[in-house]
């Protein structure tokens, strides 16, 4: 339901610009969407990163692993969405298994996220959800 969640997303920014976790989610929205020009410019209002990042997975990517604010805070999930959403298997697992490692909260929130569907037959997938008491 990507349009309805689009149309609650710009009526919650219409409210408050400036509440940065609404460019957050919406910057996931867009990047499910595979619409990553706007994502990219959506997670620049979230985590605002000097540089220029190319409107496409591997500039949202390459804004998340530039992020202070995702190491200062160990939001490893956050870096693994990304990958996945880059569909880029072996990274996307590799930073999930971190986010678990730190004991990242926001796993519990991300690993359910479409970013990850292709890789949910994986065996370290399983593991993850496994290891947070989560069914397969």
């Amino acid at each position: 339901r990507y349009d309805e969640s689009l149309a609650q997303f710009q009526k919650a920014l219409q409210a408050d610009p400036g509440f940065r976790p609404a460019h957050y989610k919406l910057s996931l929205l867009y990047a499910a969407m595979g619409r990553f020009g706007e994502a990219v410019s959506e997670l620049q209002k979230f985590v605002p990163t000097r540089g220029s990042f190319s409107p496409d997975a591997k500039g949202y990517v390459a804004l998340c692993l530039g992020s202070e604010q995702f190491y200062k805070n160990e939001w490893m999930s956050a870096i693994a969405v990304a990958y996945g959403y880059a569909n880029d298997r072996e990274s996307a697992l590799d930073y999930l298994e971190k986010a678990y490692s730190l004991g990242d909260e926001e796993i519990l929130l991300s690993i359910r996220l479409p970013a990850f569907d292709f890789v949910r037959t994986d065996r370290r997938y399983a593991e993850v959800m496994r290891g947070i008491g989560l069914p397969k």
